[in-house]
């Protein structure tokens, strides 16, 4: 089974046309009901045990592993109920219960001191907050573990009351309750579940209230929150000034219990919005004006949820927002920057949107009248518009059913562009540097006409933009000047072709600064520009850092060295960008929401070969400053590989991976090629690996067979 799950493909279902993502996997993991059900649950129960575990160990990874599992097990559910010889199970009866207990009784993960026992513990509740919708019951729970004994009052012998206010005694105190005490504390239960919160309140702390008790370190921490996402919304705010001040909330924000942590983020999502009609209501004449909400309030949201694990409710308010600006479009225009706030959430997160159909159509019918024309005007509509052909061609059922959503023109010489990318382009100049400087203010057709009149022009802007971005620019007019390139780009294909070889070699553009702080700066701005689609990842890949390792050993300190820093960059930050404040990081998470899906979109073997160029290059003598050993091949490989998404994405064809054409190939070394192939494989090893190549491979083959038994 674990075989069966590992090499399915969530990202697409057009392996199997006729099947969505779930319904493929369901028909292979559980067999056909040929028995009453309480015979065939004693068929299921080692099945359903094993999907637990394959869902919260952290030797596996992806956040659509716990709405797998809850979809698998409910459609299993169903048939149980409506299938199989003999008497008929009540319709709301419970069927995994006992099973799902007795997985949480014995080999279910609790929190510890050790880092990997907590993020299965976090997993662990994410998977049964998802089960106790309809699988599991939290009532019949409590009162099993009422009969068993297995409920004193611990937390109040402690003197541990949640109206305290130290809760963060209770925090540092979990790993030492017993097993049940801290699922009963942890499990998430929504407002919905008013009797189950009334129970736990009561058991756990003796209250006696209608609703349970909230410690003070929750209440201060929504109430911070509540606030800053008001303001946000208020006309006259500034966003960066209201973030910055959240620092300190979004720390205590972390220590929180996963189960408060959801809490906040579903009570969070009311106050952004309260001011737009729900889905199927029509304004009425005098009634209060629809006040939409920010880019800015979205992206806190999105920020908290993600912190939180909770992808359920990021999915839960991308539909709300998309269903309620549905009926909006006679009254008010919804900003397109909201909708690539949503669909940067949908793509990095498309795993768990495949599992229901029902929701991948309306997200494809919702972005349908979005752009409704054939070739988009704006960078935003381009966006949207490659996104939903993504969409239709990992759907079955929109493969099959839908028209597939017409090529735009400005891809429709894509590769004829890429060939004639130039060595050298215009340097910088005056012309450009009013409008660069205040990005907000400029006329975009003035400046588009400029620049369709002359390619010289064009180049001339690109590289008055890198020397701009590289000279320390202006972080709060930052997103304004992407948006700039990223509409001048739509509007004119040949800027694809400028962008990449102004990145690839920044020098030509003009003078740069001293030193080494323009890298970073860099690097950001390009994470910015793949957001818009203003070049692809793969595009960076093969005409900037590929030709970058082919030539490594003729370069001397620092030409080109930006390269280096360029791939730290695209392939480590995996949440959230290095930053100085939370403010920049939450204002950039949909350009790395963007970048995280387009990473795992990267052909396998494509990947393979620049880490094998990398571990190649590790042999190469090359002067570099003591302040700069973390940009050397294998140390760029070993931040590279220490990523958990680089073992999934290049072992998903481990027979590819090591055939001739790639680690078994006469360029790299077979000791190199063993390296390689340990770092891929244990991601989280910190130490370099034994040289005795016996050694090396046994490791390979324990860390690969631990993988496959866990």
């Amino acid at each position: 089974m674990l075989t069966t799950l590992d090499e399915h493909n969530f990202y697409t279902a057009q392996q199997d046309k006729q099947y969505t993502v779930v319904q493929g996997l369901y028909k292979k993991v559980f067999g056909p009901v040929t028995k009453p059900h309480h015979d065939q649950l004693k068929d299921d129960a080692p099945i359903v045990s094993g999907l637990c575990e394959w869902a919260v160990t952290h030797r596996r990874t992806g956040s659509h592993r716990w709405l797998v599992v809850a979809e698998l097990l409910k459609k299993r559910q169903t048939a149980l109920l409506d299938g199989g010889p003999g008497k008929k199970a009540k319709k709301d009866e419970y069927i995994f219960q006992d099973i799902l207990f007795k997985y949480l009784n014995e080999s279910a993960p609790t929190w510890t001191v050790n880092d990997e026992d907590r993020i299965q513990f976090k997993n662990m509740i994410i998977l049964f907050g998802e089960l106790v919708r309809s699988m599991f019951s939290y009532e019949k729970y409590l009162k099993k573990l009422i009969s068993r004994g297995d409920l004193p009052m611990r937390l109040s012998k402690m003197n541990l009351a949640p109206n305290q206010q130290d809760f963060s005694l209770l925090c540092k105190e979990l790993h030492t309750l017993p097993r049940h005490i801290q699922y009963v504390l942890s499990l998430p239960l929504t407002d919905t579940h008013k009797e189950e919160l009334k129970q736990r309140a009561h058991l756990l702390f003796g209250s006696t209230g209608v609703q349970a008790p909230l410690p003070m370190e929750f209440t201060n921490t929504f109430n911070t929150l509540k606030t800053a996402l008001l303001n946000l919304g208020a006309m006259n705010s500034a966003p960066y000034a209201t973030l910055q001040q959240l620092s300190s909330t979004i720390e205590r924000f972390k220590i929180l219990p996963p189960v408060y942590k959801c809490m906040i983020t579903q009570r969070l999502m009311d106050p952004i919005l309260p001011a737009v009609p729900p889905a199927g209501t029509t304004p009425k004449l005098g009634s209060s004006p629809i006040i939409l909400p920010t880019v800015s309030q979205v992206e806190l949201m999105y920020f908290l949820m993600e912190l939180s694990g909770d992808v359920r409710s990021m999915m839960t308010l991308s539909m709300d927002m998309m269903n309620r600006f549905a009926g909006l479009k006679k009254f008010v225009t919804v900003p397109l920057d909201i909708y690539l706030c949503i669909t940067a959430v949908l793509k990095k997160y498309q795993t768990c949107l495949l599992i229901s159909e029902r929701d991948t159509e309306f997200v494809f019918d919702a972005l349908s009248r979005l752009t409704e024309k054939d070739s988009p005007v704006s960078a935003a509509e381009k966006c949207i518009l490659v996104y939903r052909q993504e969409l239709h061609k990992a759907s079955p059922k929109l493969s099959n059913n839908r028209e597939e959503p017409n090529s735009p023109k400005y891809s429709s010489s894509k590769k004829q562009r890429l060939k004639a990318i130039p060595s050298n382009i215009s340097p910088h100049s005056d012309t450009f540097k009013d409008s660069i400087s205040n990005p907000r203010h400029v006329n975009i057709m003035e400046m588009s006409d400029k620049i369709g009149k002359d390619e010289t022009a064009g180049q001339s802007f690109v590289s008055t933009v890198i020397v701009e971005v590289c000279s320390g620019y202006n972080k709060h007019k930052l997103p304004d000047l992407v948006k700039l390139c990223a509409e001048l780009t739509t509007q004119h294909n040949y800027l694809e072709a400028i962008w990449i070889s102004a990145i690839n070699c920044p020098q030509q553009c003009g003078e740069l600064p001293d030193g080494t702080d323009w890298w970073r700066m860099l690097s950001l701005f390009v994470i910015q520009l793949l957001r818009y689609q203003c070049f692809s990842l793969w595009w960076l890949i093969y005409y900037v850092i590929l030709p970058y390792l082919y030539k490594y050993s003729e370069y001397k300190w620092p030409t080109n060295c930006h390269v280096a820093y360029l791939m730290i960059a695209l392939f480590t930050q995996i949440e959230y960008p290095e930053t100085e404040h939370v403010d920049d990081s939450i204002i950039s998470h949909s350009a790395f929401r963007h970048l995280d899906a387009d990473r795992r979109a990267l052909k396998p073997l494509r990947f393979a070969t620049m880490l094998k160029l990398l571990i190649r290059n590790s042999t190469v003598d090359q002067e570099i400053p003591p302040s700069h050993k973390h940009l050397k091949p294998m140390a760029v490989l070993k931040r590279i590989c220490s990523q958990t998404w680089v073992p999934e994405l290049c072992l998903s064809t481990p027979e590819k991976l090591v055939s001739i054409n790639y680690l078994a190939d006469k360029e790299i070394t077979p000791h190199n090629a063993q390296l390689l192939l340990h770092l891929i494989c244990n991601p989280q090893s910190t130490d370099m690996p034994s040289t005795d190549p016996t050694e090396l491979v046994g490791n390979i083959i324990k860390v690969y067979t631990l993988n496959l038994v866990t």
